[in-house]
Protein backbone atom coordinates (compact mmCIF):
# COMPACT_ATOMS: atom_id res chain seq x y z
CA UNK A 1 0.00 0.00 0.00
CA UNK A 2 1.40 3.56 -0.92
CA UNK A 3 2.49 5.52 1.97
CA UNK A 4 -0.51 8.06 0.79
CA UNK A 5 -2.76 5.79 1.20
CA UNK A 6 -2.10 4.79 4.32
CA UNK A 7 -2.04 8.09 6.04
CA UNK A 8 -5.12 9.03 3.96
CA UNK A 9 -7.02 5.77 5.50
CA UNK A 10 -5.10 5.23 9.02
CA UNK A 11 -7.07 8.66 10.69
CA UNK A 12 -10.52 7.64 9.80
CA UNK A 13 -9.66 4.14 11.08
CA UNK A 14 -8.54 5.54 14.57
CA UNK A 15 -11.61 7.91 14.62
CA UNK A 16 -14.18 5.45 13.74
CA UNK A 17 -12.10 2.97 17.04
CA UNK A 18 -12.12 5.92 19.10
CA UNK A 19 -16.23 6.41 18.54
CA UNK A 20 -17.01 3.02 19.50
CA UNK A 21 -14.50 3.10 22.20
CA UNK A 22 -16.06 6.13 23.64
CA UNK A 23 -19.85 5.04 23.16
CA UNK A 24 -20.03 1.26 23.78
CA UNK A 25 -18.77 1.19 27.31
CA UNK A 26 -21.09 3.94 28.39
CA UNK A 27 -24.49 2.25 26.77
CA UNK A 28 -24.21 0.26 29.69
CA UNK A 29 -25.16 2.36 32.00
CA UNK A 30 -28.12 3.72 29.31
CA UNK A 31 -30.50 0.99 28.44
CA UNK A 32 -33.08 3.50 28.31
CA UNK A 33 -32.00 4.36 25.15
CA UNK A 34 -33.65 4.41 22.06
CA UNK A 35 -32.34 3.44 18.77
CA UNK A 36 -30.17 6.02 16.83
CA UNK A 37 -29.18 7.55 20.45
CA UNK A 38 -25.78 7.59 21.98
CA UNK A 39 -23.83 7.67 25.25
CA UNK A 40 -20.49 9.61 25.06
CA UNK A 41 -18.16 9.69 28.54
CA UNK A 42 -15.47 12.14 28.29
CA UNK A 43 -14.56 15.55 29.64
CA UNK A 44 -16.27 18.67 29.33
CA UNK A 45 -14.22 21.77 27.84
CA UNK A 46 -14.80 25.20 26.58
CA UNK A 47 -12.57 25.25 22.58
CA UNK A 48 -12.05 28.26 20.60
CA UNK A 49 -10.87 31.73 21.31
CA UNK A 50 -13.34 34.72 22.56
CA UNK A 51 -16.28 36.07 21.28
CA UNK A 52 -16.60 32.80 19.26
CA UNK A 53 -16.45 29.69 21.70
CA UNK A 54 -17.98 26.71 21.94
CA UNK A 55 -19.01 23.78 24.15
CA UNK A 56 -17.01 20.81 23.96
CA UNK A 57 -16.66 16.74 25.02
CA UNK A 58 -13.70 15.67 24.76
CA UNK A 59 -13.12 11.81 25.01
CA UNK A 60 -10.67 9.81 26.70
CA UNK A 61 -8.94 8.96 23.13
CA UNK A 62 -8.97 12.50 22.52
CA UNK A 63 -12.08 13.13 19.78
CA UNK A 64 -14.18 16.11 20.36
CA UNK A 65 -17.53 16.50 20.23
CA UNK A 66 -19.32 20.09 19.68
CA UNK A 67 -22.29 20.15 21.73
CA UNK A 68 -25.84 21.92 20.90
CA UNK A 69 -29.12 21.70 22.85
CA UNK A 70 -30.49 23.19 25.85
CA UNK A 71 -28.39 22.07 28.41
CA UNK A 72 -25.64 23.86 26.81
CA UNK A 73 -26.11 26.69 29.99
CA UNK A 74 -26.05 23.85 32.82
CA UNK A 75 -22.84 22.00 30.70
CA UNK A 76 -21.06 25.45 30.24
CA UNK A 77 -21.23 27.04 34.37
CA UNK A 78 -21.17 23.61 36.38
CA UNK A 79 -19.00 20.47 34.45
CA UNK A 80 -16.30 22.23 32.76
CA UNK A 81 -13.27 19.53 33.29
CA UNK A 82 -15.56 16.89 34.83
CA UNK A 83 -15.75 13.42 33.42
CA UNK A 84 -19.31 13.20 32.50
CA UNK A 85 -21.63 11.16 30.50
CA UNK A 86 -24.29 12.26 27.98
CA UNK A 87 -26.95 10.70 25.67
CA UNK A 88 -28.50 12.76 22.99
CA UNK A 89 -27.84 12.34 19.18
CA UNK A 90 -24.51 13.21 16.57
CA UNK A 91 -26.50 15.34 14.18
CA UNK A 92 -23.34 16.36 12.30
CA UNK A 93 -19.93 14.27 11.05
CA UNK A 94 -16.78 15.86 11.85
CA UNK A 95 -15.26 17.84 9.16
CA UNK A 96 -11.68 17.56 10.00
CA UNK A 97 -9.32 19.27 12.24
CA UNK A 98 -10.99 21.82 14.01
CA UNK A 99 -14.48 21.03 12.89
CA UNK A 100 -15.79 18.16 15.23
CA UNK A 101 -18.94 15.97 15.30
CA UNK A 102 -22.03 17.88 16.53
CA UNK A 103 -23.73 15.94 19.33
CA UNK A 104 -27.38 17.03 20.69
CA UNK A 105 -27.38 16.55 24.23
CA UNK A 106 -30.68 15.32 25.31
CA UNK A 107 -29.75 14.42 28.93
CA UNK A 108 -26.54 14.53 31.63
CA UNK A 109 -26.36 10.62 32.80
CA UNK A 110 -23.54 11.15 35.00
Amino acid sequence: MHLSKLLFILPAILIIMGIHSSTSGADKNCPHLETGKLCITGKIAIKGNEPVTWVALVTPEGVDYRLKGKLLHELRSRYQQQEITLSGKVISRAKGPGLPAGFEVEAIVE
